[in-house]
This record gives C-alpha cells, structure tokens and sequence, in this order.
C-alpha cells in the first residue's frame, strides 16, 4: 500500500445503534458504541487509546509507540436494505496520522502519512470483529 495522508474505511454493522434517541447531554450524533469498541480493539493491539467527543460526531486517539496521534473519526453513514428486508447500518472512518512535537511548554501536531503497519493493523480488526467490511480507500471519500 502506499503512504497517504489520510484513508477512508467502510463496513456494515447493524449491532451498533443508528435509532435510539440520543441523549440530551450529548454531542447529538450516533457512533459512541463503535468508537468504543475500536478504542478497545486498538487497545488490545498495544494502542493506548481514548474515545473522544467532538461537535461533528466520535472518535479515536492513540498514541503510537513512536509518540504520533492516530486519529480515528467515526460517522454514521446510514442505512442499507438487505435480503428478507432487514436494515443494515453502514459506517465510515476516516484514519489521520499527526506527528506530534514538543516546543518549549508547546505541542505542535503535523499531519503525515498514515503507516501502512497501522492500516493493516485497523483492516484486520475491522475484519475480525465486525459483520462485513467493504473497502478501504485513500484520501478523503465523501
């Protein structure tokens, strides 16, 4: 795989929530539940990592060895018909890499190519752990 600066992932979940109300204390976006469950698999993989909450939805920070913030943003992408008419529920990453650098009391975070030893790593979690993986793309697809 080439290093880019940012990739795309795609799957198909229907175990993660897309209808419940959503708390009023909340950021008001679906995606909690698979931004834990990822935290838990980047954690089992030696990824000291945090959900997080943002304005525009969930993610996922990590630490790598080397120091640098992989940043995992989670987006409810919607719904699919499947056979028998059950609902599928389609979600989008979007996987940043930041290098990460200390200025006097000041950090600095420059985003850089994302490794492919960390995209391998998120693609085989993805497969192992969720119902259908679709694609990984470079760059951002919207």
């Amino acid at each position: 795989m080439k290093e880019e600066l940012s990739y795309t992932i795609e799957f198909i979940d229907s175990r993660f929530d897309l209808k419940s109300e959503l708390p009023e204390d909340s950021n008001n976006c679906y995606g909690k539940d698979v931004a834990i469950k990822i935290r838990s698999l980047l954690n089992q993989e030696g990824l000291k990592s945090e959900v997080t909450e943002e304005g525009w939805g969930w993610g996922v920070e990590a630490i790598t060895p080397d120091k640098n913030i992989l940043m995992i943003c989670v987006y409810p992408w919607g719904f699919l018909e499947a056979k028998e008419g059950k609902e599928e529920h389609l979600w989008r990453l979007r996987v940043l890499y930041f290098q990460s650098k200390k200025l006097f009391l000041f950090a600095s975070h420059k985003q850089i190519a994302v490794p492919d030893d960390l995209i391998s790593t998120l693609k085989n979690c993805i497969t192992a752990n969720f119902q259908y993986f679709i694609s990984i793309e470079s760059g951002v697809v919207w």
